[in-house]
């Protein structure tokens, strides 16, 4: 891979996101670079048309406003509601860099994975220093994953897709043996849907089918993992707790339970929300977070208080965190957001593809994204994998154009062979 100047700044934009420190929020050098060249960004805007332009940056804009006046009406803390207005403005700012240089070049899509992997290898998440199984799940998977994703795109341009799908679940399946359940299970959804995928497009009625092939495997996993044949202690733990384990929501609402306590905090401030990273100031939601945990909640709550930690409404979700702190007009918006790109992300899909690993990743990662990681997610992963889907399906249909084009040229030419002969 040559090296030009594009590729370099791709990558250091990629790889300094993970470079942050306290600025009334955190903020990382990427996007103190992309306010220094919001100007360029700005006439690329206003300049440039690519599909559903007007869409996004409607969404966007109205977004931004619904969260102004929320945090104006509800009185939040000042410094608060900066933190939220920055969340948007960088998720904006950083979809439409990185957009605009992968539309230069498609290739870059692998620049920005490899960004990736070098931001988790120099900048790890807090959490993985917690213990060995953090350390596995929050800083070795996502090197790992993406790395995955990039040796996948070099195998399948080499005519190596079969040997691609294979390392992807080969590798999925060890993350859910080493106790990374979500991670592995994504690799091994992407594996059979790039493997079955064609199928299920040319013959719809086998979709029921394949939902009951991952259901039946998901009820493998659970009897190997009750049965300490599969998987860790922290598995094990979590669906031995579980009354029904079988049933993979059980298994949702106890993992994501802040998710789903989400949407009490949405019902109790339904129109304005409570503001951005507003407290749980009776301790309400952790209780209820507990609760659907089936942890003891005696002296619990106190606990976590009196160490400072999750003393903020818990609200891990993009979609939903946008409604507990703005209200439901702006999770209605968050939410029209990400299913336009899921759109997108669907009409882009070619089994042909050398990014088709990619691609269907990005598309599990939005939906995965918004609707079980905490809003800074926002502007932090989702740019990215919006980026990449909208590329793709340019990518997609200038592919298809081109092949019209020669379509008609031989065409063309047979009828004029055919009048020479005549």
């Amino acid at each position: 891979m040559k090296l030009t100047w594009e590729k370099i700044e791709v990558f250091l934009v990629v790889f300094l996101g993970g470079a942050t420190f306290n600025l009334v929020g955190t903020i990382s050098i990427a996007e103190i670079y992309l306010l220094i060249i919001s100007p360029r960004l700005y006439r690329y805007v206003k300049y440039s048309s690519f599909p559903e332009k007007k869409n996004i940056i409607s969404l966007y804009v109205i977004y931004f406003i619904v969260q102004m006046l929320s945090e104006c009406l509800n009185g939040n803390l000042i410094t608060n509601s900066f933190r939220g207005f920055a969340v948007t403005i960088f998720s904006f700012l950083s979809f439409i860099y990185i957009f605009s240089m992968l539309n230069k070049n498609v290739k870059l899509i692998i620049v920005v994975l490899l960004g990736l992997v070098f931001r988790n290898v120099f900048f790890p998440n807090s959490l993985a220093e917690d213990s060995e199984m953090s350390f596995f799940k929050f800083y070795l998977v996502p090197i790992i994953s993406n790395l995955v994703l990039v040796i996948s795109y070099y195998m399948i341009n080499n005519k190596r897709k079969n040997l691609a799908i294979y390392v992807v679940v080969a590798v999925g399946v060890f993350f859910m043996l080493m106790d990374s359940r979500s991670a592995g299970l994504t690799l091994v959804l992407v594996g059979f849907i790039v493997r079955f995928g064609p199928q299920l497009k040319k013959r719809i009625v086998l979709l029921p089918i394949f939902i009951v092939l991952i259901y039946g495997l998901y009820c493998v996993y659970v009897i190997k993992v009750l049965n300490h044949e599969f998987g860790g202690e922290h598995s094990y733990n979590q669906l031995a707790r579980i009354e029904n384990p079988f049933n993979p929501f059980t298994l949702l609402m106890t993992g994501r339970a802040e998710t789903f306590v989400a949407i009490e905090a949405i019902s109790d401030e339904f129109l304005l929300g409570h503001g951005t990273w507003a407290k749980d100031v009776t301790g309400k939601y952790h209780i209820m977070v507990l609760t659907l945990q089936n942890s003891d909640t005696e002296g619990a709550i106190q606990r976590v208080f009196d160490e400072g930690i999750y003393s903020v409404i818990p609200a891990h979700s993009v979609i939903l965190g946008a409604g507990v702190y703005n209200g439901i007009l702006a999770l209605l918006i968050v939410l029209l957001i990400v299913i336009l790109f899921i759109k997108i992300g669907f009409q882009a899909i070619n089994f042909n593809s050398p990014y088709i690993v990619i691609l269907v990743r990005m598309i599990i990662g939005i939906i995965w994204t918004s609707l079980f990681s905490p809003i800074n997610s926002f502007k932090g992963s989702l740019p990215i994998f919006f980026a990449i889907v909208l590329v793709l399906y340019i990518n997609r249909n200038k592919n298809l154009f081109d092949i019209g084009k020669r379509h008609i040229g031989i065409q063309k030419n047979r009828v004029q062979t055919t009048i020479n002969l005549n």
